[in-house]
């Protein structure tokens, strides 16, 4: 895991804006959207959880040749997700950004029951999915299985080991940057 945290550069989210700036010029591109874990118990946890959406965003960006969109790296700061008008106002624009994109990204290590229906939602409209982490590939196969998609759709992918992360494991312990 340490190994794993020194390819993160010190300056990432800074090219992250840079990066969203100039993708914003090449409207070409395929859009990925970013499935990660968001809600919380705590604030802190919270703020955690946004930030390794926009670590996602980062990572896909540089190294997908994507334009990647993960509306709830920002969305928490205008939403609050415990009122369930707001909530629900918040998964609707969600999938209404899903609708446009070409690629269902399932990142950090665990699934969500916000991430379970994104990726019904994905599958409903056939987009193909990736999953980082073994758990959330077995809990979408399950899902796609249980729900009559076809599991066709899913790939597992292990060649990124840092979208497999959770917020926890990138930002709570003593990271070394590169």
């Amino acid at each position: 895991m340490k190994e794993l945290k020194k390819s993160i550069p010190l300056d990432w989210e800074s090219q992250l804006e840079r990066i969203i700036m100039l993708n914003m010029c090449i409207r070409s591109r395929d859009k990925a959207y970013i499935a990660s874990p968001c809600r919380a118990e705590t604030l802190e946890e919270l703020r955690l959880n946004m930030k390794a959406a926009r670590f996602y965003l980062y990572y896909v960006h540089k190294n997908f040749s994507l334009n990647a969109l993960a509306p709830h790296a920002y969305l928490p700061i205008m939403l609050n997700d415990s009122i369930p008008a707001e909530r629900e106002s918040a998964l609707d624009f969600c999938l209404a950004r899903l609708n446009h994109c070409q690629l269902f990204l399932m990142c950090g290590n665990r699934m969500t029951d916000g991430m379970r229906g994104e990726a019904a939602y994905a599958a409903q409209r056939a987009i193909p999915m990736k999953a980082f982490s073994a758990e959330i590939y077995k809990a979408a196969h399950g899902l796609l299985k249980r729900e009559g998609f076809n599991t066709d759709l899913l790939i597992y992918d292990e060649e990124h080991p840092l979208l497999a992360m959770s917020a926890e494991e990138m930002f709570c312990q003593e990271v070394q940057y590169a």
